[in-house]
């Protein structure tokens, strides 16, 4: 072969050579560029994976951010309404004390207003009261000074209180003061001190039953209120009072009209004010009189043993008293001493008038005695009178008068010429004189 020919071959090698090294460098160029290609995908889509995880994770950020701040948003605001709840809750408390304490204070107005209208209306009777009330001194003093003078209560006679007349301008006349003084006199004169009533007179007039006055100085003691209604020619005496009836269901006892006065102008010819005077005395004895007979019952009905005032009283008095009956009219079984009260009223009834009256009494009385519940006339009077006589319900006082009361017996009388049997020891026993034991209801009697 020849050089050319080597050239060419040459020639031709190292031009496909550089042709297959161009060629290996043109698929190593397009490797390397699909490499870079894919790379570059690969870049990309690794960068798009990590943007969307990025996007994901922002947006799952933002909702959770969104989430927490809806959340607190209504947290926020459930706050805000409980806060708004509370406040407004807080204001109605508020505002309902506020409505309490107003109220409160205006029902202490209204009831301050009210007490002291109250205390004024209070004030404005009391005054009125005290302005009327009997006695000047007021509520107290008198039930002082009795009690004072008479701490016992068993030992404090009745007491009697002597009202002025209740007519206008005549509660202070001295006529008026001049025949209560004048009773008062009568009263102390001629009844035993024992039983003596203790008078006191009002400085104003009486309605009787009175609360104020009971309350005030009359309640737990015995009384007789005394009241005066003037006329013309006459005089009204009504008598009420308090304590007076054993058992009673009411303390007081409403007043009563118990007797008229009436004046005359022909029994002093020697002129009007000598037949006043005369009227004057004789209108106070009389009305002693009937406060004589109230406080013989008032005694009977407490006091055993009493000795009755009235048929003494009434001799005493002299010819105001002529015509009047001494006699007490009351239930046998009500009375604290029945027998020892018949016996008197036996010898009252024979020294007026012997008769049948006193007959009965005495029989009833010494029927009493022997334990019977009547007057036994079936009866013997002596074995009658022996029987009283032994008997337990005969104490002392009761033979005294006993014996006294048939030793006055007149001509006719069953138990003329009887005499007491003797009896030693008494089985009874001596009963306290004119004491007042207020214990009613403990007599062994009935009627």
């Amino acid at each position: 072969m020849d050089v050319l020919t080597l050239f060419a071959v040459e020639a031709g090698r190292h031009l496909f050579q550089i042709y297959r090294d161009k060629v290996a460098r043109a698929a190593q160029r397009e490797l390397a560029f699909d490499q870079a290609q894919l790379a570059l995908h690969q870049q990309r889509e690794l960068a798009g994976s990590s943007a969307r995880a990025a996007l994901r994770q922002q947006a799952i950020d933002l909702g959770a951010r969104a989430a927490a701040d809806l959340l607190q948003s209504r947290r926020q605001e459930k706050i805000a309404r409980q806060a708004r709840e509370w406040e407004l809750a807080c204001r109605q408390a508020e505002w309902r004390r506020q409505d309490e304490l107003l109220e409160r204070e205006r029902r202490y107005r209204i009831e301050e207003a009210d007490d002291a209208a109250v205390r004024e209306l209070k004030a404005e009777l009391s005054k009125k009261r005290l302005d009327k009330y009997p006695f000047e001194r007021g509520p107290g003093h008198l039930r002082d000074s009795f009690t004072a003078t008479y701490p016992d209560p068993g030992t404090r006679p009745l007491l009697i209180v002597l009202t002025p007349p209740a007519v206008p301008g005549e509660s202070g006349s001295p006529w008026a003061a001049s025949l209560i003084r004048r009773v008062g006199m009568v009263l102390a004169e001629h009844v035993d001190p024992p039983c003596r009533p203790e008078v006191f007179p009002a400085d104003r007039a009486i309605t009787w039953p009175d609360i104020d006055l009971y309350a005030g100085d009359l309640a737990g003691i015995p009384t007789l209120v005394v009241g005066f209604e003037l006329d013309r020619e006459r005089i009204d005496v009504q008598v009420g009072g308090c304590h007076l009836v054993p058992r009673a269901a009411t303390p007081m006892v409403a007043s009563q009209h118990v007797q008229t006065v009436r004046f005359s102008r022909d029994d002093a010819p020697e002129g009007p004010e000598s037949a006043a005077e005369l009227n004057h005395e004789r209108a106070a004895r009389l009305i002693a009189i009937s406060l004589v007979t109230a406080v013989d019952c008032f005694h009977l009905l407490h006091t055993p043993a009493y000795e009755e005032q009235l048929d003494r009283v009434i001799a005493a008095v002299g010819p105001a008293g002529a015509g009047r009956p001494a006699q007490v009219d009351l239930p046998l079984g009500a009375l604290r001493d029945p027998a020892y009260h018949l016996l008197q009223r036996a010898r009252r009834t024979w020294l007026a008038s012997p008769g049948e009256q006193g007959d009965a009494d005495l029989l009833l009385a010494i029927s009493l005695l022997a334990g019977h519940d009547r007057a036994r006339d079936d009866l013997p009077p002596a074995e009658l009178l022996a029987a009283a006589v032994h008997g337990p319900l005969a104490a002392e006082h009761h033979l005294e008068r006993l014996d006294e009361v048939l030793r006055r017996a007149p001509a006719g009388s069953p138990f003329v010429g009887l005499e007491p049997p003797r009896r030693i020891p008494p089985h009874g026993g001596q009963a306290p004189r004119g004491r007042l034991p207020y214990r009613p209801g403990e007599s062994p009697f009935t009627s």
